[in-house]
């Protein structure tokens, strides 16, 4: 196994468990909840596997609507954003995202910001709706 999956398989389980152990205990002012958990789809490296993501989403909010009884919401929310991710990126990255030269996890600049805010209202709106 490469060291991406190893780092991916990772990712899944600790902010799968961040998610049900703390954040989902969690309301700020009464009706803020974080979802930590979108960061493992956000992350995901460019040039992985499109179908694994896909179907490592769907298990990600699988198993959140089993811990949190939500009947779905979060499946569907999650696989959304993965089937609209390579879209978001070429809408913040342009040529950047066609080379593959792409990395989410450096410093914050307006296209990293534009991809997170994009994806993030996305999935916002999906769960919410």
């Amino acid at each position: 196994m490469s060291s991406s999956v190893i780092i991916n398989i990772f990712r899944f389980i600790f902010l799968l468990l961040l998610q049900e152990v703390i954040f989902s205990r969690l309301d700020l002012l009464g009706f803020l909840k974080p979802f930590p958990y979108i960061l493992y789809i956000m992350l995901y490296p460019v040039n992985g596997n499109k179908a694994g993501l896909l179907l490592s989403s769907f298990f990600l909010g699988l198993t959140l609507d089993m811990f949190l009884n939500s009947g779905g919401s979060h499946a569907v929310a999650c696989v959304t954003l993965a089937y609209f991710r390579p879209a978001f990126f070429r809408f913040s990255f342009g040529i950047s995202y066609e080379y593959q030269t792409v990395k989410i996890a450096d410093k914050l600049s307006p296209e990293r910001f534009s991809f997170m805010l994009i994806a993030i209202v996305l999935h916002h709106f999906v769960l919410f709706l």
